[in-house]
């Protein structure tokens, strides 16, 4: 085995069967039997079984608390696998221009949502509405806006805020506040409002993964000049309830992103929703509407926030003060890594690549023989191991050594760059669950 620094032993292939070939527990036997299996490799094996046995069982216990979710990430669609609950909201602009989109709208989104119900099987509640046009209060009842008469067969039945009350929401509703002096929208059109009073006063069913599909071809606030605002506030409200946002703006294809779309975007992304942009067209709305049924939980594997970990990185060199590198010259320093964090540990530290340019990012000159006039050795790549949590008076540091060689170089400044510090972030957490275990009388 190979023990200098940045080498390792690249580790054997897992010994594991074709997918899907461990059923029962006879099958972890008779793949046993053929070879003598590692622990790694056994294991796995029998995680495979459990795996499947876990996606064939019909009850969950409920958690202790009502608000918490279960585990959707790797949960496979067994027969005995209960179908999760998804609440969806397909929601219009009710303005006077939707009016030659609005039958098509309504056609594509049913046979879409058809479609993603077939593809994604869920317990699903699906809503029609249009956004509420009265200012302040609802609509009157039947009354769905300028498209009314277009709307007339189609699932679209009631305003936002009709439906919100009819649920005995009473607000306040961010729809019904005056707009700002000088400034001039259309209810109608105030789709961002709508959503965050959809989010804030919905009545959710308890444990159901929510979305919100909104379609229309204007800015999220009518003609406001507080559109970037109201984009922000439905992406706060949506995000404070766990709801996904989704949407269609009607309209030209990108490039370029307006400021307008970029509106859309800010609201539904960090969501874990997306955005269409260009004319009515059923196959998107499947795609969106199939997004928006299988990921109104969000996407299954999310990516959790975290600050900006990084190790503290040096180089030492020199005998003395007087010490200065000359374009002829060898120099060693000494690079360290230290962790400077009480709580973490750093983990399989090492720096992939070391490289020297011109101070403007240009290669250093190259001598007649082709080879640079600065350089560094090695060039890569150095392990420093593993490097534990920060302690008073203690060396959490790791030092290596380098070589600077310079022949024949320009005076000047230049940049040392260390490409790929790389490394694992290990945490220690200490994680409680509670569950409700109901028994039932003999």
């Amino acid at each position: 085995m190979d023990t200098r620094p940045g080498k390792q032993e690249p580790a054997p292939p897992p010994e594991r069967p074709a997918p899907g070939k461990i059923e029962n527990v006879s099958d972890i036997h008779e793949t046993a039997s053929r070879r003598r299996p590692s622990c790694e490799a056994l294991e796995g094996w029998v995680n495979e079984y459990l795996h499947g046995q876990w996606g064939k069982k019909h009850n969950t216990l409920s958690h202790c608390d009502e608000s918490h979710d279960d585990c959707s990430c790797g949960k496979p669609p067994g027969e005995g696998a209960a179908m999760k609950q998804v609440d969806l909201f397909i929601l219009i602009d009710s303005s006077g221009s939707m009016g030659s989109a609005a039958a098509a709208v309504s056609a594509a989104a049913v046979d879409a949502l058809a479609a993603a119900a077939k593809e994604c099987p869920s317990d699903l509640n699906a809503v029609w509405l249009v956004v509420d046009g009265a200012k302040p209060g609802p609509n009157p009842p039947g009354n769905l806006g300028d498209i009314t008469p277009i709307l007339a067969g189609t699932p679209f039945t009631q305003s936002h805020e009709q439906f919100l009350l009819s649920q005995g929401a009473t607000g306040p509703f961010k729809q019904n506040e005056p707009q700002p002096p000088g400034d001039v929208t259309y209810p109608g059109e105030e789709g961002a409002d709508a959503i965050a009073d959809l989010c804030n006063f919905a009545k959710w069913r308890p444990g159901a993964c929510k979305a919100i599909f909104y379609i229309s071809d204007t800015k999220l606030d009518g003609y406001s000049a507080f559109d970037a605002a109201a984009a922000a506030n439905a992406q706060a409200a949506a995000s404070a309830h766990g709801v996904v946002l989704f949407a269609h703006h009607i309209g030209p294809i990108p490039p370029p992103i307006t400021p307008e779309m970029q509106n859309y975007l800010d609201m539904c992304n960090p969501t874990g929703g997306s955005v269409y942009f260009g004319p009515v067209d059923v196959n998107q709305y499947k795609e969106l509407l199939k997004n928006a049924v299988c990921n109104a939980c969000g996407s299954e594997c999310k990516a959790v926030e975290l600050p900006n970990v990084e190790p503290c990185v040096s180089i030492a060199w020199g005998d003395s003060d007087c010490d200065c590198f000359e374009t002829d010259d060898v120099e060693t320093a000494i690079v360290t890594i230290c962790n400077c964090y009480s709580n973490v540990s750093f983990a399989n530290v090492h720096v992939s690549y070391f490289n020297v340019t011109m101070f403007d990012g240009t290669p250093v000159p190259l001598l007649p023989d082709g080879t640079p006039s600065v350089s560094i050795h090695p060039v890569g790549p150095i392990c420093f191991g593993d490097i534990g949590p920060c302690r008073p008076g203690e060396n959490n540091c790791v030092s290596r050594e380098i070589v600077i060689r310079t022949r024949g170089a320009k005076s000047g400044k230049y940049k040392i760059v260390l490409t790929g510090i790389c490394y694992e972030i290990v945490i220690p957490q200490l994680h409680d669950e509670c569950f409700v275990l109901t028994l039932c009388a003999d």
